[in-house]
């Protein structure tokens, strides 16, 4: 028998969180680790064969292809049953969802700062130094914006640029209004969680994108 792999990977971090070197696959591929229990998916890397991915939550464990292959006719890797798989994917998907949330929260609130910032620098016109830590800000926040919803629906322009819009208008609107008034904007968002349906319109119409050049 040969030596039990870990479930610790030694790669570059950076790469191995991302998205971009992960492949989607049709049918999704669990695997058990034998020691330990736990599962994780296997993802292929999309440009390196010669490398996967073990992913539960947020975490991507980057292996070489050929190690997990080993692991699997050692017996330090095995298959789930249909129960533990169906139960890891239960949970994976709630925290996914929640983590999609996070994300949508953490855009919202960037792009609030935008407008605010955009408004400030017109009034600290002549204050260099505030000025600069505006511009500063207005980096990060694109940054985040853009990393986040690249996150959230990758390669997919045209939902990606109807909700970045909408995101812009919902930060528009909040960022004029005055502080106060957030009390009833809590009610009314509390009034649309209750109520869904009479608050969700019967379709989104998704925003064409015209990729013709000119």
């Amino acid at each position: 028998m040969g030596k039990k792999s870990k479930d610790r990977s030694t790669a570059n971090t950076s790469e191995s969180t991302n998205d971009s070197n992960i492949k989607p696959v049709v049918k999704r591929v669990f695997i058990k680790n034998a020691e330990t229990g736990y599962l994780y998916e296997l993802l292929t890397h999309k440009k390196d064969p010669n490398f996967c991915f073990l992913r539960s939550g947020n975490s991507y464990q980057k292996f070489k292809t050929a190690t997990i292959n080993q692991g699997i006719v050692f017996g330090n890797w095995i298959d789930p049953n249909e129960h533990e798989i169906r139960s890891f994917i239960k949970k994976e998907d709630q925290y996914m969802l929640e983590l999609r949330c996070k994300l949508v929260n953490r855009v919202l609130f960037a792009q609030l700062l935008l407008e605010i910032d955009d408004e400030l620098k017109k009034d600290f016109h002549d204050d260099k130094y505030f000025r600069g830590i505006l511009e500063r800000s207005e980096k990060q926040c694109t940054r985040i914006i853009n990393e986040n919803m690249t996150k959230m629906y990758g390669a997919n322009a045209e939902v990606l640029f109807t909700f970045l819009e909408s995101i812009q208008r919902v930060g528009k609107k909040l960022s004029s209004r005055l502080p106060h008034e957030f009390m009833y904007f809590e009610k009314a968002i509390d009034m649309c969680i209750e109520n869904p349906e009479a608050f969700t319109p019967d379709a989104v119409e998704i925003m064409k994108l015209d990729t013709k050049k000119d």
